[in-house]
């Protein structure tokens, strides 16, 4: 059923399907900083499904939005960015990391972008020689493998699980898709008695994926957002709010004027490598 509520910020995001736990995360920041800051937002569901955008982005112009906060998957985001550009909406991406997003003129980055991740992945490759690269097929693992292989001006052969499991001379795996893709990759390693070093791209960086290997033997590192996602989140809607107290009807204008972008990616957005505390993890030699 559409929603007939009116709001000045909309913050989207998966509420359901296979990627609601992200969409959990959102209303969770959303809850908070309604009661502790008096900040009003309505959430929509894109599902992160692109086919879902159409109507999603058609739902929150009608609701009146005026700054949007949201569209957590980066080709979600794609479609989604023209759509409020056309309308003079801003976008404000607390967690969408494809670095052409910001080729859109009213989208503002507040996480880091791709890039810094495969600077991450790179300093990881030159550092650990024996490290093999997984990817699980998806979208988006495909495409971080894509990116990545453009990086280093080569090609290099990916594992598979069975692989993973045969070769005992790889002792750190590069895990590249979808949390829990990745998840299912590192219980697979437990069921053959295989223990390593598996460090796994930024879409792990949600509870769900730690909740899924918390028994897990393997030393399990993710490539996460300095602070978090959720700090992200609340960043991007406190600005948001914040442009609708000074600016409510220049709200581009005043994200364009704003001294925390450079070329509209936040200037103070960094990726770390977080080394989950797991209490039956086999403490193997990190890189």
């Amino acid at each position: 059923m559409m929603k007939k509520v009116k709001t000045d910020i909309a913050l989207v995001g998966p509420l359901s399907g296979p990627r609601s736990d992200y969409g959990r995360m959102l209303a969770q920041v959303a809850d908070k900083l309604k009661h502790s800051e008096g900040i009003e937002c309505e959430l929509f569901d894109d599902e992160a499904q692109p086919d879902a955008i159409a109507a999603c982005t058609s739902q929150i112009i009608s609701c009146g939005a005026r700054i949007v906060v949201g569209h957590l998957n980066s080709f979600c985001a794609t479609l989604a960015a023209p759509v409020y550009l056309e309308k003079g909406i801003p976008l404000l991406l607390p967690a969408a990391t494809k670095a052409e997003l910001t080729h859109f003129k009213n989208v503002f980055r507040i996480c880091p972008d791709e890039g810094k991740m495969l600077d991450m992945m790179v300093a990881v490759l030159e550092k650990t020689p024996r490290l093999a690269v997984f990817c699980d097929g998806s979208r988006y693992g495909a495409h971080l493998l894509h990116l990545l292989r453009l990086r280093l001006g080569r090609s290099f052969s990916c594992v598979d699980k069975s692989r993973l499991v045969a070769d005992t001379q790889v002792d750190t795996v590069l895990a590249l898709g979808v949390h829990r893709n990745l998840a299912e990759l590192i219980l697979h390693l437990d069921l053959n008695n295989r223990s390593t070093n598996v460090i796994c791209c930024d879409d792990a960086a949600v509870d769900e994926f730690e909740h899924m290997v918390a028994q897990t033997r393997q030393r399990v590192s993710v490539i996460y957002p300095v602070g978090g996602f959720e700090e992200s989140v609340e960043r991007a809607l406190r600005l948001a709010d914040q442009c609708m107290i000074e600016a409510p009807h220049e709200p581009m204008s005043y994200l364009q004027r704003h001294q925390g972008f450079c070329d509209r990616e936040y200037t103070m957005s960094e990726f770390t490598l977080r080394h989950l505390d797991l209490p039956n993890a086999v403490v193997n030699e990190f890189y």
